[in-house]
Order: C-alpha cells, then structure tokens, then sequence
C-alpha cells in the first residue's frame, strides 16, 4: 500500500475518506501519547476532531482474536471500542461506513465524489476479499442518496450496521474498554 501510495491524502487515486487522516510510517513512529492514554496502541490515523484509529496487539496467550485488532478511540470519551479485527477489516468497515454517510460532495463536486467513491473497491481490491470487493462495488452502484439527518449515501447506515456484524464478527467487536487512565 506504501509502495501504491493508497494511504496518502494528497494522491487523487489515494484511499481519501471524508473523517480521516491516515499518518504516514514516520508519524506512527514519532507519535505522541497523552500521559492519560491507555498504553500499547499503535496509531495508524485520525479524524478531524482527533479521534485515534490504532491497532491494539493482544497478548501472545490470548488466542481468542486476531494478534492485532483495530480499535477506535474517540477524543472526548473515557472510552475506546475494538472497531475491526485485524486491518484489511478496518478498511472494509471504513468503506462501508463511508458509503452510508459520505462528506465527500462537500469536498469535491458530486461527479468527482462519485468517481472516487467507486473507484475504492476496485484501489483495494489486491488486499480485500474478493466477497468484500463485490459487495463495495454493489453498493456503490447505485446513485447517491440523501438520507435523514443530511446525510448523502449509497444506502441507509442501518444496513451498514447489520453488514458490519455480520461480515466482521468476532468476539471483542464493539466492547469497549478504557482509553483514558483515571488521573
């Protein structure tokens, strides 16, 4: 993806989302964690509001999920929740949470908006499963839609939901835990 250059904002065939900032290898390295913050995460991107994507690595000795799972940790929240289990689901969550409620005709003309939009599935389609890849291009078929709240999409964020727990069941999906040490 490095070598592609998938995951950089300023490439117009990049991976470019509408609430999230990818950080580039050095910025993963140098990054700095508040004295508050949970130790052991490892920050691959974040939002506008700087919310924190990162893999969690779990212990060699817990074999109940992948080694590196994917957790969101929202800036003004105690808590954090496992978001993916591994990274190639984390993009597929991000694509599919993007297509039901996209900010990228704020950001580009609406024709612009649509040509990235449907030309995601096929950028990532070397590192998703060809089933996620099919059902991205599926999806962003359709015309673009607004949806109650103002939201535009390809279709309503409650199916995003049922397809994310569906396709990316795995035993910590959603728990929460504590992001923010006690002081």
């Amino acid at each position: 993806m490095a070598e592609r250059r998938v995951l950089q904002d300023e490439n117009p065939d990049g991976l470019y989302l509408t609430d999230l900032r990818w950080l580039t290898p050095s910025e993963i390295a140098s990054y700095t964690f508040l004295p508050i913050e949970a130790p052991g995460l490892v920050p691959f991107g974040k939002s506008a509001r700087a919310d924190l994507f990162a893999w969690r690595p779990t212990p060699a000795s817990d074999t109940s999920c992948h080694p590196a799972p994917v957790v969101f940790c929202p800036r003004d929240c105690d808590t954090a929740h496992y978001y993916a289990p591994d990274f190639t689901a984390a993009l597929y969550r991000l694509l599919l949470e993007e297509f039901s409620g996209t900010w990228l005709t704020e950001s580009f003309s609406e024709p612009e908006a649509l040509r990235r939009l449907r030309w995601y599935p096929l950028l990532l389609s070397s590192w998703l499963p060809q089933a996620w890849v099919g059902e991205l291009k599926r999806i962003s078929s359709g015309p673009l839609r607004e949806y109650p709240g103002g939201v535009t999409g390809f279709f309503p964020r409650a199916e995003c939901h049922l397809i994310i727990e569906q396709a990316l069941a795995f035993p910590l999906l959603n728990t929460e835990f504590q992001h923010y040490l006690p002081l």
